[in-house]
């Protein structure tokens, strides 16, 4: 009966108090994981003082099991205490670092206990400035040096603050860390690195394009370099030391601040008129939660504490619903976000990775985790190549619907010129047609004109003209010696017979003009040069006729209006010109002929238009023969005239 009760007493024993964790230490020794299997109680804050646990006999530690990396709500809403022992086997003095790969508990207070006497003890976490930490280094690290053959105990106590805790303990031999922390220091390094480049980068490529998308996502970025900085403990090391109340806070902060801004990124990336109304207020109304979760993180401990776990709730929401975003627009033949898909496919493995290595009870921190830091850097990098296969694919569309505006304005134009073109030719036609009517009225106004100076002429001659003969012999057959005229009388009689004469010259004079009868007996030339005799026999400008070519006859009528174009110019020469000497030159061409009258007079100053009826004549008379004029003069040098007309208007 007594040796049952022993025994009884025994089991009891050992299922309320777990036997120690023990760690041993021997020359092969490189590292112990001890997150794991760890003893363990929790108290009411404060109730148990380090000098009050090393007096108190059979304290409630629990055994220790395999999900103390991740505690449920029961097990943290106070103070937890852990315990382990250290026993170096070896006869060697073994120099080992504690490190809790842990940067995110508010309260830590280690203790190292050796014979039950306190050897060392450190308080620090984020509650604290920086500098509490035993050694300057992103984790809490905690130097144990042990002799030969020699034992310590370990004790920790944690203020969960409203956090599931996590507890990644490794003992590891001194230069393994060492190692180990270069390693673990370069990947950090370089995932950092990247992501401070792609903010870097994409803010100078908002700088050069404008465009938001960029900007959000280079703020996304910014955020989330910031955010994981905090997560591993490296901001709290080096950008905010001795800030422990943002140190606390910051990492929920730039996170929702993060997904705000990651949120704007996507709707500037697919565009705010791709989305239906209901869509974009949904992702606003998400905005606007995020936002008041900051507000609840600048607020009380109590209030802070719901702000992160509702925030730890809703980031797996944010991956995932930027993927179904995406999927969906994909699906409405939306082609940027195709790799925008992968990108957050690869978020979310990243947010399954840390699932995983949460409840899978993965010894290491979760956040800084290889797996977890290389599936975000990898979804960064995606969302850049996204984001730039964005800029392409809106480049090329552009330039397409720039080729097709060129197009079609290039057919617009074609169509313009094609109209232009057809409506010259029918001005300048109807042009042509109104100029060879009005020359064909000209033409019928001087045929007219010529027809009339032949009726009067002919009238003269005959009425005029045989009146004053008549008068004439009438006048001679008195017989003035019966008359007894005296001396004036007689004069006066023989003053009227000079006058008749005179008046008959004069009347031929005029006839003439009307109508030269040369013309129609000799011709053009003949009759150009009796009238260049007649002037220069008679008149101060001698006058110089050259003839070119004109052995063909041409049209009477085109004769007549060349005489009466030379007659003009010759009386221009003679009544302005005040020339000595002056030059007729008349050169046939193959189909033209052209009419050269120079002198060497006063000339006139051709910008000054000339009002004469003189030269009004001479443009009606040359234009009505489709002849072009041109007038070349110079003040005190003389002046050129020339006259070409087409012969084919009167073949």
């Amino acid at each position: 009966m007594k040796r049952n009760l022993i025994l009884f007493l025994f089991f009891c024993s050992k299922f309320l108090f777990a036997e120690e964790t023990r760690v041993d230490v021997d020359s092969s020794f490189s590292k112990n994981q001890i997150g794991k299997g760890l003893n363990y109680f929790s108290t009411s804050k404060g109730l148990f003082h380090i000098d009050q646990l090393l007096k108190t006999v059979n304290l409630p530690w629990k055994e220790g099991r395999d999900n103390l990396l991740i505690l449920t709500e029961n097990d943290y809403e106070n103070d937890l205490w852990i315990s382990f022992k250290i026993i170096n086997k070896s006869h060697q003095i073994q120099s080992t670092i504690l490190e809790l790969n842990n940067s995110l508990i508010n309260h830590i207070e280690y203790y190292l206990v050796s014979d039950n006497k306190l050897v060392r003890a450190n308080i620090c976490g984020d509650a604290y400035p920086f500098w509490f930490r035993p050694i300057s280094y992103r984790n809490p690290i905690y130097p144990i040096l042990l002799q030969g053959n020699d034992s310590v105990q370990v004790f920790m106590k944690f203020d969960l603050g409203g956090r599931k805790i996590h507890i990644p303990l490794t003992l590891y031999k001194e230069e393994v860390f060492l190692a180990h922390a270069v390693e673990k220091e370069l990947d950090l390094g370089f995932y950092y690195g990247i992501l401070a480049l792609l903010s870097l980068l994409f803010f100078y490529l908002y700088y050069l394009i404008k465009d938001r998308a960029f900007l959000y996502f280079a703020f996304y970025m910014g955020l989330h370099t910031l955010m994981q900085l905090g997560i591993s403990g490296v901001a709290s090391a080096r950008l905010w030391p001795n800030f422990p109340y943002w140190a606390d806070r910051s990492i929920a902060i730039l996170m929702s601040f993060s997904i705000i801004a990651g949120l704007e990124f996507v709707i500037e990336f697919i565009k705010k008129i791709n989305f239906k109304t209901w869509q974009l207020r949904s992702i606003q109304v998400f905005q606007f939660l995020v936002l008041f979760i900051v507000l609840l993180c600048f607020g009380t401990d109590y209030t802070y504490y719901w702000g992160v776990w509702v925030l730890y709730k809703i980031i797996p929401l944010f991956y995932f619903g930027m993927f179904l975003i995406a999927m969906v627009f994909y699906i409405r033949k939306y082609l940027p976000a195709r790799i925008f898909i992968l990108a957050f496919f690869a978020a979310i493995v990243s947010i399954s990775a840390i699932l995983f290595a949460t409840y899978g009870g993965i010894h290491e921190n979760v956040f800084t985790n290889n797996m977890v830091v290389y599936g975000e850097m990898f979804k960064c990098i995606l969302l850049g190549f996204a984001l730039l296969d964005r800029l392409r694919i809106f480049k090329e569309e552009k330039e397409l619907a720039q080729m097709q505006v060129i197009e079609h304005l290039e057919e617009l134009n074609t169509y313009k010129e094609n109209l232009n073109s057809e409506l010259e030719q029918k001005v300048n036609q109807k042009s042509r047609e109104l100029i060879e009517k009005q020359n064909e009225v000209n033409r019928a106004l001087i045929y007219g004109e010529e027809k009339e100076r032949k009726r009067v002429a002919q009238e003269l001659h005959d009425g005029m003209g045989s009146l004053l003969s008549t008068l004439r012999l009438n006048a001679e057959s008195i017989d003035l010696s019966t008359k007894n005229l005296n001396i004036q009388e007689t004069l006066a009689y023989q003053n009227v017979l000079e006058m008749i004469d005179m008046a008959c010259t004069e009347l031929r004079n005029i006839s003439h003009n009307m109508l030269p009868a040369e013309i129609e007996l000799f011709g053009l030339i003949p009759t150009i040069k009796g009238l260049v005799r007649k002037i220069n026999d008679n008149g101060n400008t001698q006058f110089v006729l050259d003839v070119f070519d004109m052995e063909w006859a041409i049209d009477k009528q085109l004769e007549l209006n060349i005489y009466r174009i030379l007659l003009e110019l010759v009386n221009n020469v003679i009544k302005h010109a005040k020339a000595k000497q002056a030059t007729i030159q008349i050169l046939r061409g193959e189909n033209s002929l052209s009419l050269i009258v120079a002198d060497e007079g006063v000339g006139f100053d051709i910008s000054i238009e000339q009002e004469g009826i003189g030269l009004f004549n001479l443009k009606s008379r040359t234009a009505a023969l489709n002849g072009k004029i041109s007038i070349d003069s110079t003040i005190g040098k003389g002046t050129t005239v020339i006259i070409n007309i087409p012969l084919n208007t009167y073949e």
